[in-house]
């Protein structure tokens, strides 16, 4: 199902937004129903026996185990030490390691309660503690890239058009970052219809040059958008 999955999220369709908006709203009723199910599993009296180990194994993960899991991990990636850092801090403990330990539950597992009760305290700790504080890290990191901003695409693109109209924002590392449109090496068949600088929409041409901060509008035929991805993919290698 995995593999199906994959196969039909990289099918160009003109109906993508609608399965999209269809299995979001699936994903939303099944994390609720989960939740539902995990809160009759716990009772917060039991917490307290376990909260000095949960405590002591909840901040062993965070500060121990989960950075020099990132440390090893990416040894020979282009990650910084600033960058490595937020990683080993962005281990979030969620609803996974709850399910994974209603198992033991389920089993003759010898002191299967204080166990699920061990890992949901590890994970109530690892929400707070590290939910809490991860976009300061960051900004202490000095890791936080400010949020493009909401544009308005300057034309339309109607459902059952055979058309797409897609958009990408330019950072200040991608490669064509200062390149000229005629150098983007679109396929044949997608054009960069508008390009969005700040307030203004500016129809290119081939000499138009890209600046950090641009918003593409690449307009494509929906059966090339797997095509544009690709070159997509190479606008956003570092330089």
């Amino acid at each position: 199902m995995y593999l199906v999955g994959l196969a039909v999220g990289s099918t160009p369709s003109r109906y993508r937004r609608q399965i999209t908006a269809f299995h979001e709203g699936l994903a939303f009723l099944a994390q609720v129903a989960l939740f539902i199910v995990l809160g009759l599993l716990v009772f917060p009296s039991q917490l307290s026996r376990v909260a000095l180990s949960g405590l002591a194994l909840a901040f062993l993960l965070v500060l121990v185990t989960r950075p020099v899991a990132v440390w090893v991990s990416t040894a020979f990636s282009g990650f910084d030490s600033r960058e490595k850092l937020l990683l080993g801090w962005a281990g979030l403990r969620g609803t996974v390691p709850i399910v994974l330990a209603t198992f033991a539950l389920s089993s003759e597992v010898p002191h299967a309660n204080q166990i699920f009760n061990a890992v949901f305290f590890v994970v109530v700790v690892s929400v707070i503690v590290q939910g809490t504080t991860l976009e300061r890290v960051a900004g202490r990191l000095h890791l936080l890239s400010p949020a493009p901003p909401t544009v308005e695409a300057p034309t339309e693109v109607g459902s059952l058009s055979k058309l797409e109209l897609i958009d990408f924002v330019v950072a200040p590392d991608h490669a064509i970052a200062g390149a000229a449109v005629r150098e983007l090496s679109l396929p044949r068949t997608a054009i960069v219809a508008v390009v969005g600088r700040g307030d203004e929409s500016i129809p290119p041409r081939g000499s138009t040059v890209i600046q950090p901060g641009d918003r593409l509008f690449v307009l494509a035929p929906r059966s090339k958008r797997r095509d544009v991805d690709y070159v997509f993919a190479r606008w956003r290698r570092r330089v």
